[in-house]
């Protein structure tokens, strides 16, 4: 089995991967968790894990944090043979190319996307701290600072 979760709300792609493991612990007592990191990937351990069952239990679960593209899985790796695996793959993602969703929701059990409103960075006008300095009018200039940090102005 294979599952996928994306979305550039990092919190909702946890809680749901979260909750679909304790589900899965329910079902299947005593399963073996594996967490894979895209950074980390190493590959030795992951891909004998799509074709071979554990030695002493009948299924392990591999969570797939970042490794679409940090660690080329998508390249590196039929889909198909993820999907028919003994073995249940979770591939949390941050985001993905509407192609690659394409892809892998053919093969995925569940693809949902978790999304949300990304704020826009308020505007600030540096040149309004240069015009209260000049000015002379120090409350002016420091709430004009604070705003600007805020607004996510650098200090420099």
């Amino acid at each position: 089995m294979f599952y996928v979760f994306y979305g550039n709300d990092r919190e909702g792609v946890n809680r749901k991967t979260g909750s679909l493991l304790l589900e899965l612990g329910k079902k299947y007592k005593g399963v073996e968790v594996l967490k894979f990191s895209g950074d980390a990937f190493e590959a030795p351990p992951f891909f004998p894990l799509m074709e071979t069952k554990g030695l002493f239990e009948d299924l392990r679960i591999a969570v797939c944090d970042g490794m679409y593209e940090v660690a080329e899985l998508g390249k590196k790796t039929n889909l198909e043979a993820l999907q028919k695996s003994p073995n249940i793959f979770l591939l949390k993602e941050v985001t993905l190319l509407a192609e690659e969703v394409k892809k892998l929701a053919k093969y995925a059990e569940k693809a949902p996307e978790e999304s949300k409103a990304i704020a826009k960075k308020q505007d600030f006008n540096i040149f309004t701290l240069a015009g209260a300095l000049g000015e002379r009018d120090k409350k002016k200039l420091w709430v004009l600072l604070q705003e600007a940090c805020r607004a996510g102005l650098n200090s420099e």
